[in-house]
């Protein structure tokens, strides 16, 4: 899977390809941490998105307040991160 899916605003399931690209073998906690303390290959962020894709943007942005997403788009705009 070279090009990773872009979630929908409704979720929808995982295809059997997207789970296998997307999941790690097993889900540890180190150090506080899922999967490893150091995002090693980016696992935590594509079992995010896979998370992401099962739920859907609009589900995803309840999970966080407003000014929260504003700010993390100001420093994404503004070149800080």
């Amino acid at each position: 899977m070279n090009d990773l899916p872009v979630p929908n605003l409704e979720g929808r399931p995982l295809t059997k390809d997207e789970y296998y690209a997307l999941t790690p073998e097993k889900l540890e906690l180190l150090n506080g941490y899922l999967i490893s303390d150091v995002d090693v290959e980016g696992l935590r962020k594509k079992l995010l998105l896979a998370l992401f894709l099962n739920e859907g943007l609009l589900n995803v942005v309840k999970l966080v307040p407003r000014e929260k997403w504003e700010e993390a788009l100001r420093l994404l705009r503004d070149g800080e991160r």
